[in-house]
């Protein structure tokens, strides 16, 4: 039996709504943030808990408290071309991972309060699921083949300029300090929108990456990583992937407003379209070195894609581009007590699949630029603005937010929320 999860807002009903498959617990019908609590292997289970925290005057003096107090940090980036940022280290592999926040889609161009609100909220470890700065590099001349690396790295100086103006801002600098960081890249920290195989800026905006978070162990074809922490039976497994370096490009529509389509399979008829097996999502090394991690022990895997995995409709990027790696993917998660999390979209949402063995997905975007409803149309509610995704339980969330994971390991489950929080 599914059992619900009650936060200290809502009331949990055991009915859910007519259409809901059997099985299932809900919270409230009535909520308008209501979403499916279900549980996988581990009995992962989701809610949604909307807060407000903080007054400004609060905000303040942490703020400046916090950026005072990590300039006197021990943690120093003797070697980064970011000194004024001291990251604090990961935990050791023995900790005990209790609480996780996760985000993406941080422009350093606009206010950055939720640095102040995840430091308060006290995570064990922070996830940045890309698009950790909004830097993309200039054209580069059109007769510049062979790439020139010192025209790149010349055209590359906005992303350089948006990971400084990100470190030297007071909130930033407070929060590294005190929330050990575990990052990956999306596109515009990669250098260009829609970045993928053929992005010019790739190497350079891996660099800057590095040096921006102080990272020594970045593989050659990528910024993809994992972690574990914890003992034999308390083991949280953390994997990045990097879903840009050596992705292949998706199939355009030319329409700006719906701009990708899938592949076509193999059971395709149009001669005009290759097979979706010669496309990859990963390269050859980073699925080799995923089925290596996956082997690897773990009671809890969170596994990290810049871009959506479950959704299935979105004409914007995400896995069911390319099928035959979704699939593949898919498959390889299997049985392997795994959540997903993911962001890009500017908007958040909850993801599940239930073929033969559950998989969810949380999507967390974004903490300075949500996209609110009728920000491209006259649309004005979720059944007018959503996708009609049957993937996803719940509307979108068109506020500012984080994710959370609260893990308890005695109890084995782990509960997802998607935190909005305002201060005013």
């Amino acid at each position: 039996m599914i059992k619900p999860v009650k936060s200290d807002d809502e009331e949990v009903h055991d009915d859910g709504p007519a259409s809901a498959p059997s099985g299932h617990d809900y919270a409230s019908v009535n909520d308008p943030h209501r979403h499916r609590h279900y549980n996988s292997y581990f009995q992962a289970s989701v809610t949604l808990n909307i807060a407000l925290i903080l007054s400004s005057i609060f905000m303040s003096v942490l703020i400046h408290k916090m950026a005072r107090e990590s300039a006197s940090s021990e943690h120093s980036n003797e070697y980064s071309s970011f000194p004024e940022l001291r990251w604090r280290p990961l935990p050791d592999e023995k900790e005990v991972i209790h609480r996780v926040a996760f985000g993406s889609c941080s422009s350093q161009r606009m206010p950055q309060p939720y640095w102040d609100i995840v430091t308060v909220f006290e995570p064990d470890i922070l996830l940045l699921m890309g698009d950790n700065v909004y830097g993309d590099c200039e054209p580069l001349p059109s007769n510049n083949t062979p790439v020139d690396p010192i025209a790149v790295e010349k055209a590359c100086a906005p992303l350089e300029q948006a990971y400084r103006d990100m470190a030297n801002h007071p909130s930033v600098q407070g929060a590294a300090g005190r929330i050990p960081v575990f990052a990956t890249l999306d596109d515009h920290d990669y250098g260009i929108s829609d970045a993928n195989t053929f992005n010019p800026y790739k190497d350079v905006a891996r660099e800057l990456f590095r040096d921006f978070f102080n990272i020594n162990d970045l593989p050659i074809d990528g910024v993809y990583r994992s972690k574990t922490w914890g003992p034999t039976g308390q083991r949280l497994q953390v994997i990045l992937l990097d879903t840009r370096y050596s992705r292949s490009p998706f199939r355009t529509t030319g329409d700006p407003t719906m701009p990708f389509e899938p592949h076509q399979d193999e059971s395709s008829t149009n001669a005009n379209d290759t097979l979706s097996e010669s496309k990859r999502m990963l390269s050859d090394e980073q699925w080799t070195w995923l089925e290596a991690r996956l082997s690897e022990p773990a009671d809890l895997r969170v596994i990290v894609s810049s871009i959506q995995v479950l959704n299935s409709v979105t004409p914007f990027e995400c896995w069911r581009h390319i099928p035959a790696e979704q699939t593949r993917f898919i498959n390889l998660i299997r049985s392997k007590s795994a959540l997903l999390l993911s962001g890009d979209r500017h908007v958040g949402g909850f993801y599940w699949n239930e073929d033969g063995t559950i998989i969810q997905e949380v999507t967390a975007s974004s903490w300075t630029h949500t996209i609110p409803y009728g920000a491209f149309d006259n649309c004005s509610s979720a059944s007018e603005c959503d996708e009609n995704d049957p993937m996803r339980d719940g509307d979108f969330v068109r506020d500012n937010h984080f994710g959370s994971l609260e893990i308890d390991w005695e109890n084995h489950t782990a509960s997802g929320s998607l935190e909005e929080k305002r201060c005013w």
